[in-house]
């Protein structure tokens, strides 16, 4: 017959049940965010570019678009930045758990001692990839605005001198 666990331990195995959902739920979240970041900016850059050709009023709707792009996508940077910070919380609360008193039902230290990174591929994390990946999409999105802003800025001096020459 076995023994039936504490109510002290049924209360730790339900915390330790919840902790799990929400490191599930934080790591899906960080799979998701950048593919919604390179999905939707791939689709306005497609759009201003092929779309919104070389007219003033048009380079005009594209930087808009490039700066609202790029704010979406910085704002998505630090929700990016949050979710891992979450998770990392529960993957702290879990530490604290095991330390506490070994529950039957997690293998986290055991796994840990087992399985040592050997390589340089073993060694990264997928979040600071996914990290750089929408970093540099920034990067690409603000550089193309700020193209776009040159654009329109020497369309308009040019406009402007044929304007007061002629």
């Amino acid at each position: 017959m076995v023994d039936e666990p504490s109510h002290r331990e049924q209360i730790r195995i339900e915390q330790y049940r919840q902790a799990r959902e929400d490191w599930r739920h934080y790591d899906k979240l960080i799979w998701a965010t950048p593919t919604v970041v390179f999905a939707i900016s791939g689709a306005i850059l497609g759009l201003s570019y092929q779309f919104l050709k070389d007219d003033l009023g048009l380079l005009i709707v594209r930087v808009f678009l490039l700066v609202v792009l790029a704010i979406w996508v910085l704002t998505l940077l630090v929700a990016l930045s949050k979710h891992r910070f979450f998770q990392k919380g529960r993957t702290d609360f879990f530490q604290q758990l095991e330390d506490a008193q070994p529950l039957e039902i997690t293998a986290m230290e055991t796994w840990k001692q087992k399985t040592k990174p050997r390589t340089w591929c073993e060694r990264q994390t997928a979040y600071e990839w996914l990290f750089a990946s929408v970093l540099l999409t920034l990067i690409f999105v603000l550089f193309a605005a700020v193209h776009t802003i040159w654009l329109v800025l020497t369309n308009m001096g040019c406009r402007f001198l044929i304007f007061f020459f002629c």
